[in-house]
C-alpha cells in the first residue's frame, strides 16, 4: 500500500515517499510510518515568488522488506546498489550530487560510469525520464550480524559558489533523504578513505539541556522520540552568505544536538563538499542521553583560504530504522554557509 506524506521545512511543501524511509506525517504530531518504495521525492517551490523549481526524486531501485522495513542484503566484497535518480524543472539543468551515509559515516562510492572512489558524485539527470546507475562500494563499517542504516541525501548544484551570487535552491537547501539498511550477512574488509579537509581543532562536550533550549511543544515523550539540532556559525543562527570574509574571520561552526538516545549516530562536516578530518576520521560519533545535549566546536583552518568556501554538515542516525520504538531520528542537514573574500554580488539585486 502506498503511504505519503508531508512534512514542513523551512517554508518549502516536500512530498516524500522513500524505499523504507521513516518521516513524520507533520511536525509534533503522529509517530513517523515504515514505508517500502523508493525513492525520496521533493516538489520544490520558491515560497516568497512561487517559482516552481520543479523536483527532484531518488533512491534505491529494489529492496528487500522485512518486519522492520526495507532492506539490501550484503553478503561480502563490493555491493552494487541500483540506484534511480529524477529531475524536473529547473533543478534539472544542474548537477545533482548524491551522499551515502551507512551507520552515520559518509559512505565513499563509485558508480559503472565513474571508478573514482569520492563521497559525492554529481548527476546530470535527464529531465523527460528517470536516471538508474550502480552505487558501488565496500562498506566502511558493519560487521556480520549488523542491521545499519543508509540513507541517500541529494546536494543540489554542488559546483554552485559564492561568488555567483544569490540564487534558489543550492546545496542543501532542498535537500530529502532515501532510506534503507544494510543487513550483514558478511564482514567487509577493511577500506582506505578518500582524503579528507584538515581543520584547526575541534571539542566535543556533553551539557545539560536547558529550559530555554527546548524548542515550543516539547515534552517528556519528546525525549524518546524526538531530535533537536541547531547550527550556528561565527555565532550567527540564521545567515547563509558571509561577505568580505577572509583569514582574519572566526571560522567557528557550532552544533548542538539533543533528543531520542533509542538510536546512535554520526555528524559529517564538509568544505566544499569534502568531509573535514577529526583526528583522521571522517565522521565523529554522536550518542545522546536524557536531558543532556552535545555541543560539538570546529574551527575552521582559513591559512589557506581561497577566497570562497561553501560549508555545510549532515547529521545521520546509524540506527534509527531498527530502533525498539518509531522515532523522528533522521538525517540533518545544516543550512549551507557560503563565505566569500568580496562583497555581496548581488547587491544592487538584494539591496544588502
Amino acid at each position: 500500500m502506498k503511504k505519503k506524506v508531508c512534512i514542513f521545512i523551512i517554508g518549502l511543501v516536500l512530498l516524500l515517499t522513500a524505499c523504507g524511509q521513516k518521516v513524520p506525517t507533520e511536525p509534533a504530531a503522529l509517530p513517523p510510518i515504515k514505508g517500502t518504495e523508493p525513492p525520496a521525492q521533493a516538489a520544490i517551490t520558491e515560497p516568497t515568488t512561487g517559482l516552481n523549481f520543479g523536483s527532484i526524486g531518488h533512491g534505491p531501485d529494489k529492496c528487500e522488506v522485512d518486519e522492520s522495513g526495507s532492506y539490501i542484503p550484503y553478503a561480502g566484497g563490493e555491493i552494487a546498489i541500483p540506484y534511480e535518480i529524477t529531475a524536473r524543472g529547473l533543478v534539472s539543468e544542474k548537477p545533482i550530487g548524491i551522499l551515502l551515509f551507512l551507520g552515520g559515516q559518509p559512505q565513499p562510492y563509485h558508480t559503472a560510469e565513474d571508478p573514482e572512489e569520492r563521497y559525492l558524485h554529481y548527476f546530470s539527470v535527464n529531465k523527460d525520464g528517470p536516471m538508474l546507475t550502480d552505487f558501488i562500494f565496500t562498506p566502511i563499517c558493519g560487521q556480520t550480524g549488523d542491521d545499519l542504516d543508509l540513507y541517500g541525501i541529494n546536494v543540489n548544484d554542488p559546483e554552485y559558489t559564492p561568488r555567483e551570487g544569490i540564487a534558489g535552491f543550492k546545496h542543501t537547501v532542498g535537500s530529502v533523504s532515501s532510506s534503507t539498511r544494510i543487513k550483514f550477512l558478511e564482514t567487509p574488509p577493511e577500506v582506505e578513505l578518500p582524503p579528507l579537509t584538515e581543520i584547526e581543532s575541534y571539542t566535543l562536550a556533553e551539557q545539560p539541556v536547558k529550559v530555554t533550549d527546548l524548542p515550543v511543544g516539547w515534552t517528556d515523550e519528546s525525549w524518546d522520540t524526538g531530535l533537536e539540532i541547531q547550527w550556528f556559525l561565527d555565532g550567527d543562527p540564521m545567515r547563509t552568505w558571509f561577505w568580505n570574509y577572509s583569514s582574519e574571520n572566526d571560522g567557528h561552526l557550532h552544533a548542538e544536538f539533543f533528543g531520542t538516545s533509542l538510536a546512535d549516530y554520526g555528524v559529517t562536516v564538509f568544505v566544499d563538499n569534502q568531509p573535514v578530518s577529526f583526528d583522521g576520521s571522517h565522521y565523529l560519533p554522536i550518542i545522546l542521553s536524557r536531558g543532556q545535549k552535545q555541543v560539538l566546536d570546529v574551527k575552521l583552518d582559513l591559512q589557506d583560504f581561497s577566497g570562497e568556501q561553501t560549508v555545510y554538515a549532515v547529521f545521520a542516525p546509524r540506527n534509527a530504522r531498527t530502533c525498539a520504538m518509531d522515532t523522528y531520528a533522521m538525517p540533518q542537514t545544516s543550512g549551507t554557509f557560503y563565505l566569500l573574500e568580496g562583497e555581496n554580488p548581488c547587491a544592487e539585486e538584494t539591496g544588502k
